[in-house]
């Protein structure tokens, strides 16, 4: 896996990778769709603070998903925003590889731990097995504020 800064792909990339990486589940592409785009804007509208703090992961060239994180807690936490790979990559692997090199380098900056939120639902199960295959623990559960995510489940990596 070869990995790209933001600043290197057009406005847009980071909200179409998210709309692939959900298209199995309508529902929440309808109830985030909209974040997602304001999300893509913030990026590219700030890029030399969003190079620091995520990547674009590529396979043979081919944009095939995305790691961001937010250091404001640090330098208690840090706390994984978005992770995706693309619907027809999913079940390979990449996942795993891309959180652990976003693991890698958030390490460098020495927080306490590292934090990820998730949904609690069937959809999320891959990403909660592969958060806690790398170390996370569950921290809490949560009524989330979504419709789309009855129920949230956070975890923390301690350092």
């Amino acid at each position: 896996m070869q990995t790209r800064r933001f600043s290197e792909v057009p406005r847009g990339t980071l909200a179409a990778l998210l709309f692939d990486a959900y298209a199995r589940s309508p529902e929440l592409t309808d109830c985030f769709g909209r974040s997602w785009r304001e999300f893509d804007d913030f990026v590219f509208d700030h890029l030399a603070v969003a190079d620091d703090c995520g990547f674009l992961s590529l396979e043979d060239g081919r944009r095939v998903g995305f790691l961001s994180w937010d250091p404001r807690g640090m330098p208690e936490s840090i706390e994984i925003g978005h992770n995706c790979i693309v619907a027809a990559c999913q079940g390979r692997g990449l996942g795993r590889e891309q959180l652990a090199r976003g693991l890698e380098i958030m390490r460098q900056k020495r927080p306490l731990k590292i934090v990820v939120k998730t949904g609690a639902g069937d959809f999320f199960s891959p990403a909660r097995r592969m958060y806690e295959a790398a170390g996370f623990r569950r921290a809490e559960s949560s009524a989330a504020e979504e419709r789309a995510i009855p129920e949230r489940v956070v975890y923390e990596l301690l350092l």
